[in-house]
C-alpha cells in the first residue's frame, strides 16, 4: 500500500492512471510456487480482465506453446526468432557479456500501436546458474504478474537447455501504472493481503 500511495496521478495514452516510476523487483527463487497468487487472480476477476489478456495466455504465447494471438505476435515471435542463436552462443561461451534479446526496434516501433513494452532482456550465467534481467519501459499492474510468470518460465526453459540451475530474476520498469478505474479493486485486494499478513 505504501508503494501504491507513493504513486502520482497522470495520463498514459490519454487514460487516467496512477503511476510509480523506476521500479525494480528482484526475485531470488523465481520458480517458487505459487507464481501467480490467488489475490492477483481475484484482481483479474474484479476488473473483468479478458481471457486473452490474463497470465495464462501470456505464459503460453511467450514460451512458444501457442503461436498465435497478440502476445505471440508482439513478444513471443521476436523472442523465438532470436533465442536459438543466443543459446548456442552461451553454450560455446558461458562468460559472453552481451547476451541480450532486444524486442524494440525504434525505426519500426516508435509511435506505433503494437509496440512491445518489454524493451530487452538479458541472460547471464553466474555460478552455474542462469540469471535473467528484464527491462520494460512501461508495465501495467494488470499484467505484471503474468509478465513475470511467462518470462521466468522462459528462463527455466533456457536453463534446462543449457543444463544450468535457475538463478535470480530481475524485473525493471521505468513506469509501473494502474488504470485509475481499476484502482479501487487493487486497493481492496492489497488491504486483504495486509490484513491476512498482519502488516
Amino acid at each position: 500500500m505504501a508503494l501504491l500511495n507513493s504513486g502520482e496521478r497522470t495520463l498514459v495514452n490519454n487514460t487516467p492512471v496512477v503511476e510509480i516510476r523506476w521500479l525494480s523487483i528482484h526475485v531470488n527463487r523465481p520458480l517458487k510456487e505459487p507464481r501467480i497468487s490467488d489475490k492477483f487472480n481475484d484482481f483479474c476477476r474484479k476488473i473483468k480482465l479478458e481471457e486473452n489478456a490474463k497470465p495464462r495466455a501470456y505464459f503460453l504465447q511467450i514460451t512458444g506453446n501457442m503461436r498465435e494471438g497478440y502476445w505471440w505476435n508482439v513478444y513471443g515471435k521476436p523472442i523465438w526468432e532470436q533465442i536459438s542463436k543466443l543459446e548456442e552462443i552461451l553454450k560455446q561461451n558461458p562468460s559472453y557479456n552481451k547476451p541480450s534479446i532486444v524486442l524494440r526496434n525504434s525505426m519500426k516501433h516508435l509511435g506505433a500501436r503494437d509496440t512491445p513494452c518489454l524493451v530487452y532482456f538479458t541472460f547471464l550465467i553466474r555460478n552455474r546458474k542462469l540469471e535473467l534481467g528484464v527491462h520494460f519501459d512501461t508495465n501495467a499492474v494488470e499484467y505484471i504478474q503474468g509478465n513475470m510468470y511467462g518470462l521466468s518460465e522462459l528462463q527455466k526453459m533456457v536453463s534446462r537447455k543449457l543444463k544450468l540451475e535457475v538463478g535470480t530474476y530481475r524485473h525493471h520498469c521505468d513506469s509501473l501504472f494502474v488504470n485509475e478505474k481499476h484502482l479501487h479493486s487493487l486497493v481492496q485486494i492489497m488491504r486483504q493481503i495486509e490484513t491476512k499478513s498482519g502488516t
